[in-house]
């Protein structure tokens, strides 16, 4: 008896060996799988297939993912129920994380296997390293419907802590942040995005942003892909790991904070974000540059713009008057069949910029 229904049912992952087997396993697709299958309920061919790719060292990902997550089944319960040692809690991390990366095309496993390794591995090892410099990316790839739980983890500790959020913290909370409102340059341009953004904060905040403590302790809930089960433990942080970590699910201040700056950088992005609609190559462009705001220009800088300015700095010692056709045909790399109003507000523009 494996769960609370109140009649005996085995555990999905379980292979009984009582059950029989087909003499060859040619179900790939899954036809005879169902959308929560167990060992025991699967037909025998499906069984022969799922043995087949376990004894494979379970590197095909030709397969229907149902098999995987029948084996996946039984690491979320050994790791979760069973309560293994530690050494075993990272193998299993380990092999959750091969198997994600395995099957990288499906949704399914992606969110199921991201819930689970987003906490076994705060779990498994103790806590979060925030210097960790892959840890704010593996947050940005587990983005689902609701915060990320190691992102409520990370924050939440450093709050406990008394630590202040930099820039680059509050812009990850905005991205994950299930209410965010982001629009075309924050996807299109992100990396200009996320350096203006952290400019702005910067300048609004040198220091880095303190946030209150919120009252409501922040808890591991863990809802089993397999349905079997649900667990809950309480999480501490610290040096000692004795402080409690509070949830910040519910804070507002800091995410509208995050949006207004965020959308201050949006507004600013915004002629250089159309501009790389239609010409995806083009950054790095005289036009380009001409357009992105005149703060970022030392982190993303431009070689024909640099070119640009060496050749005005000739220019100009040698008296400054030049054909209008000659600054058109410079900066626009070819001569137009004509000089009007777009061509010449166009250089106009990009000469001031320098």
């Amino acid at each position: 008896k494996m769960n609370s229904h109140g009649y005996g049912e085995k555990c999905r992952a379980y292979i009984d060996p009582a059950l029989s087997v087909a003499s060859s396993g040619s179900d790939g697709n899954g036809d005879g799988m169902s959308y929560w299958p167990g060992y025991s309920s699967i037909p025998a061919i499906c069984r022969a297939t799922y043995l087949d790719w376990l004894a494979g060292g379970r590197r095909d990902a030709t397969v229907n993912p149902g098999y995987m997550f029948l084996f996946f089944y039984g690491l979320e319960r050994r790791f979760l129920v069973d309560q293994p040692p530690e050494d075993e809690k990272l193998e299993i991390v380990a092999e959750v994380e091969r198997l994600k990366t395995l099957f990288a095309q499906n949704y399914s496993v992606q969110r199921y296997l991201g819930e689970f390794l987003d906490i076994a591995r705060i779990v498994a090892m103790g806590g979060l390293s925030l210097d960790d410099p892959a840890l704010k990316q593996t947050i940005l790839n587990n983005r689902s419907w609701d915060l990320p739980f190691s992102l409520k983890f990370a924050l939440g500790g450093m709050i406990a802590e008394g630590k202040a959020f930099d820039a680059e913290w509050l812009h990850l909370w905005l991205l994950c942040h299930p209410e965010r409102r982001l629009r075309t340059p924050a996807e299109r341009c992100s990396e200009e995005f996320k350096a203006l953004f952290r400019l702005k904060f910067d300048a609004l905040y040198p220091a880095g942003l303190k946030v209150r403590t919120p009252r409501k302790q922040l808890a591991m809930n863990y809802r089993a892909a397999s349905s079997e089960f649900s667990c809950s433990v309480n999480l501490t942080a610290g040096e000692g790991k004795d402080i409690a970590v509070p949830d910040v699910s519910d804070l507002r201040s800091p995410v509208q904070k995050a949006q207004k700056i965020a959308d201050e950088a949006m507004d600013e992005l915004d002629k250089f974000s159309r501009y790389l609609g239609r010409n995806t190559d083009g950054r790095g462009s005289i036009e380009a540059q001409a357009l992105l705001p005149a703060e970022l220009w030392g982190l993303f800088p431009s070689t024909e713009l640099e070119d640009l300015k060496e050749w005005a700095r000739g220019q100009v010692a040698g008296g400054g008057l030049i054909p209008a056709l000659e600054v058109v045909a410079r900066l626009e790399g070819g001569s137009p069949d004509k000089i009007g109003k777009r061509q010449l507000t166009g250089a106009a523009d990009a000469l001031a910029r320098i």
